[in-house]
């Protein structure tokens, strides 16, 4: 499969980007895994609805938040216009004015400039994390880390350019670019489907462990990470009734980066809403830790508000009858400023932590080095 545009596509789509982006309106641009269609949500107005607890039976694209709060809700794009493929982007793009307002620039919590190498605040949690696992307190959490970054790596007027790159380099994952005047600017690259959903049929996945292809077989410590998830998921599906059918681990290839991945197929007796069964599997282990709530509340009292919607999920949602969600991964926040990078790392009783600094710095690394063989280097920033 070739998912490279060619270079006719690739002004299409970048004059199409710039011209939404200076529109002002809500919109998410995203390309589906192992898919050569590009796919544009457009909303007429900058209106967009705040979802609520109780909400069911949604159209749209939906754009969450690792812990909900007024001031970071899930929102809910509305496919007020669906294009489908690089010519009726352009088409619907074309029509769009300059909006007169200010550009979306959404609050970001400041992070650590540096990596996370030379981060002592990192060192601290992962010293606090370890002390609560021995303890018995968890068995395992997931600790994020977020970069911000200015001059080179900064994104802001690159949107265009690192998207159609990441089309390119990255064809087992969900690609995403995402605004709202809730969110501000989000553009990622995730390999993890959340929930999956045609008609009656529905599937998951359990995404954990990471390393390098030059790093070997899988060890103890991420087959040990692996099984946690795929526990959870199978136990919180059972509990609302469904019956689970699990596959076999196999290794999922994201770039320089591989993963362990269990696919999971299951149906329900009874119709289902589609929200509920979300909001029942989020947030997984692989995001969180186990136990949830004890990892969740750690989590927020480390690190504040600064996931917003890293970790969170995002995708498409059509009433009950269909559902393609993915956990928001790989991504980073384009304010005007600067540019947050966010990657995280499960961390269990064989965690070490040079180890664990390395795979987030590598996770950091999928975005950037992307943008370093994007941007050329006499590039103004």
């Amino acid at each position: 499969m070739n998912n490279e545009p060619n270079n006719t596509e690739k002004y299409i789509l970048k004059e199409s980007i710039q011209r939404l982006l200076r529109s002002g309106r809500p919109f998410a641009l995203f390309r589906y895994p192992q898919s050569e269609c590009v796919e544009l949500i457009l909303q007429d107005h900058d209106d967009v609805t705040i979802l609520k607890k109780s909400d069911k039976n949604i159209y749209g694209f939906v754009f969450a938040p690792f812990h909900h709060t007024d001031d970071c809700p899930a929102v809910l794009i509305r496919p007020d216009i669906h294009a489908t493929g690089w010519e009726q982007i352009a088409t619907v793009s074309s029509r769009l004015s300059h909006s007169a307002g200010t550009t979306v620039d959404f609050h970001h919590t400041r992070c650590a400039t540096d990596d996370v190498n030379v981060s002592s605040p990192y060192d601290a949690y992962f010293e606090d994390a370890t002390e609560r696992i021995r303890k018995g307190e968890l068995k395992k959490i997931v600790l994020s880390y977020c970069q911000e970054e200015q001059g080179r790596y900064h994104l802001y007027g690159k949107e265009a350019e690192i998207f159609l790159s990441a089309l390119t380099a990255y064809p087992n994952c969900m690609v995403s670019m995402t605004r709202t005047p809730h969110s501000g600017c989000w553009i990622g690259s995730t390999p993890e489907t959340l929930l999956q959903r045609e008609g009656d049929r529905w599937s998951t996945m359990a995404l954990a462990g990471t390393r390098t292809q030059e790093e070997g077989n899988w060890d103890s410590k991420n087959l040990d990470e692996q099984d946690i998830v795929t526990q959870y998921v199978k136990d919180v599906l059972q509990q609302l009734g469904a019956d689970v059918v699990m596959g076999e681990n196999s290794t999922m290839h994201t770039g320089n980066l591989m993963h362990i991945r269990t696919d999971i197929n299951f149906q329900f007796p009874a119709e289902k809403d589609t929200l509920d069964v979300l909001k029942a599997l989020h947030p997984t282990p692989a995001v969180c830790g186990m136990p949830q709530q004890n990892a969740f509340q750690v989590i927020l009292s480390h690190e504040g508000e600064s996931r917003h919607y890293f970790s969170g999920y995002l995708g498409v949602i059509k009433g009950n009858e269909e559902a393609h969600i993915f956990v928001n991964l790989r991504c980073a926040h384009i304010c005007k400023e600067a540019t947050h990078y966010h990657a995280g790392g499960g961390i269990t009783a064989q965690s070490q932590l040079q180890n664990e600094k390395n795979e987030i710095q590598n996770k950091l690394n999928t975005l950037k080095k992307l943008v370093s063989s994007t941007i050329q280097p006499d590039t103004p920033c």
